[in-house]
């Protein structure tokens, strides 16, 4: 009896141990198929690696037991994308002076590694690339001097190897400059100006003022781009002058100009800095020489009479009170100076004595009395004209006219007169390869009216103190020019 009792617990605890054991796995594999996850939550997407990031998970049994939670789980995740690619701007281009460099210049933008620019000269059909640079600018003296580009500019980006250019800029029409070499006072009242030249421009332009800002500033425009040099005359003496020069070119009917170049300043010179030296000999330069003119020039004879036999080499003074330009285009006339006690005209007179060299003064009569400007010029260059074609070998110099002293308006308008003259006989003399003598600017004040000391009759006839400056001018040109040989 108690045997059985003893076999009857032990299969009870058999039978309970197996139910249980049956029913635990019936939930652990239930919960493993009905579990619940949450979203994962990732963050911003960048170039680096995220940070960490978080899942929380929840799960949920389908027993009949209370809700079980489980504490949310840190976890590592590593996201890496490609940036996105940056949009390259077109750049604005602009035409700019950076520390009195001309420059093209236009905004830097950031995220790429530079800007190429690309030039094309006038009249050619490519674009070549010209620079690579890294800031947002290019100067203008990097291209050749002298010459008319159109200019445009791209950014660029680099990554692995791989260019991406941006669009191009609207390209820009630039002109480049030449270098001004040199602004000098050699003479008195003269600005002496020199720069390097180029074939490409069409021409230069000058420009001077007392004031280094360049206001109140003239300019003298030189259409002849071989030409590396010009003089401008009658300016202050003792006074500091400011010079730069720019180039240009037409296209189109449209003349298009470089920026300025740098500025030179220059003192310019007076008569005594100038005439001061002793050049007592003049090694013949005045042989063999005739000096025709008016009244002005009959004083000078008369200052050279008084001189010792063969001062000035003995050159024939022939000057003629009130002589003019259409008396001296005449044949003949009572009024033209004498030559061996005959009244002959001057063209005539070169013939027979065989002079080698003519200096003229002519002008003061015509501009004042004579037909005005215009028939003065044109009388004048008929004049030269008819000299050189009966006396094709003998050399022509040309002798300024001075000045009137200051006093009435009509004094006021034949000095402007003799100034304009004065201005077209030295541009024509460097157009016909003759010389041009400037006397006129010793004898003056600043503002170009002879000075009263040189004055003899309150007019514009002159002291014996004059044409000691004269004397003084015309030895020192020949004293230079047998110097410069």
């Amino acid at each position: 009896m108690k045997k059985q009792m003893k076999r009857k617990i032990v299969f009870g605890i058999i039978v309970i141990s197996a139910a249980m054991v049956f029913q635990l796995n019936n939930n652990l594999a239930f919960a493993d198929n009905d579990k619940l996850v949450t979203e994962t939550t990732v963050a911003e997407i960048t170039d680096t690696e995220t940070p960490q990031n978080v899942t929380s998970q929840v799960v949920t049994t389908h027993s009949d037991s209370d809700r079980e939670e489980i504490t949310p789980v840190a976890t590592t995740q590593k996201t890496t994308t490609k940036a996105p690619e940056i949009v390259i701007e077109k750049p604005v281009v602009s035409n700019v002076l950076v520390k009195n460099k001309p420059t093209l210049s236009w905004r830097a933008q950031n995220g790429i590694r530079g800007y190429e620019v690309y030039a094309r000269q006038y009249k050619k059909k490519k674009f070549k690339k010209v620079a690579d640079v890294t800031k947002p600018s290019f100067e203008l003296g990097n291209l050749k001097p002298g010459c008319y580009y159109n200019i445009k500019v791209c950014g660029y980006t680099n990554r692995n190897g791989v260019i991406r250019r941006g669009g191009f800029s609207k390209p820009i029409v630039v002109m480049t400059n030449v270098k001004l070499v040199s602004a000098k006072s050699l003479q008195t009242a003269t600005l002496n100006i020199s720069w390097e030249t180029s074939k490409k421009a069409d021409g230069y332009e000058i420009q001077y003022s007392k004031k280094e800002d360049f206001s109140k500033s003239k300019k003298k425009r030189i259409e002849n781009n071989s030409a590396d040099m010009t003089n401008i005359y009658e300016l202050v003496q003792n006074k500091k002058y400011y010079v730069r020069i720019r180039t240009y070119k037409t296209v189109k009917k449209k003349r298009i100009y470089s920026m300025w170049s740098k500025t030179k300043k220059c003192t310019i010179k007076n008569a005594d800095s100038v005439i001061n030296g002793s050049f007592k000999e003049t090694d013949g330069f005045f042989e063999d020489s005739a000096f025709f003119g008016d009244s002005v020039m009959l004083g000078f004879g008369n200052y050279i009479k008084k001189k010792d036999k063969g001062y000035l080499d003995g050159a024939k003074m022939m000057g003629v009170g009130s002589y003019n330009l259409i008396q001296a285009l005449m044949e003949d006339s009572e009024l033209h100076p004498l030559y061996k006690g005959k009244h002959v005209a001057p063209h005539k007179i070169v013939q027979e004595m065989k002079a080698k060299k003519v200096f003229l003064f002519f002008g003061i009569n015509d501009v004042c009395n004579v037909g005005g400007l215009e028939d003065a010029i044109t009388h004048y260059t008929q004049f030269i004209e008819k000299m050189k074609k009966y006396n094709p070998d003998v050399e022509i110099y040309i002798i300024s006219d001075t000045y009137t002293l200051k006093g009435s308006k009509m004094y006021l308008e034949f000095r402007e007169r003799l100034h304009k003259l004065n201005s077209y006989m030295r541009t024509y003399c460097a157009d016909n390869g003759y010389e041009y003598i400037d006397i006129a600017s010793y004898l003056a004040n600043s503002k170009g009216y002879l000075q009263r000391k040189y004055c003899s009759d309150g007019f514009l006839h002159q002291t014996y103190e004059a044409y000691v400056i004269w004397d003084k001018v015309l030895r020192n040109y020949a004293y230079t020019k047998n110097h410069s040989r």
